[in-house]
C-alpha cells in the first residue's frame, strides 16, 4: 500500500463525486465500507465533526477533489509521516 501524498490530520478535503467535505482523522482504517479493503485515510463529515461509529467515512486519496484547508505540518507530523510511509509499504489494500 502507497499513500503518495500523505495529508496530515486535521486537513478538510472535498471528495470527487459526492462533493462531501471531509476532516482526515486517520490512516489506513479497514472495513467498514468494503470488507477486507483497507482504505488511505478516515475522516468526520465537516463541519459536524464525529457524532456516531458509523458516521465515519472512509476514502483513499485518489477520491479527493481539493484540499480546502491544509492541517498542522510541524516537526512531529513530519517525523510520524515518515515512521507511517515506512509502515504501510507492507499492508495490503485487499485481502
Amino acid at each position: 500500500m502507497e499513500i503518495k501524498n500523505i495529508l496530515p490530520i486535521g486537513t478538510v478535503v472535498k471528495l470527487k463525486e459526492s462533493g462531501i467535505s471531509a476532516m482526515i482523522c486517520g490512516y489506513c482504517p479497514t472495513g467498514n465500507d468494503r470488507e477486507g479493503y483497507t482504505s488511505d485515510y478516515s475522516g468526520f463529515f465537516y463541519p459536524a465533526g464525529y457524532s456516531a461509529e458509523e458516521e465515519i467515512l472512509q476514502f483513499d486519496e485518489d477520491m479527493i477533489d481539493e484540499i480546502l484547508n491544509m492541517g498542522l505540518q510541524d516537526d512531529a507530523q513530519l517525523e510520524f509521516t515518515v515512521k507511517l510511509r515506512d509502515a504501510i509499504k507492507d499492508i495490503p489494500k485487499q485481502i
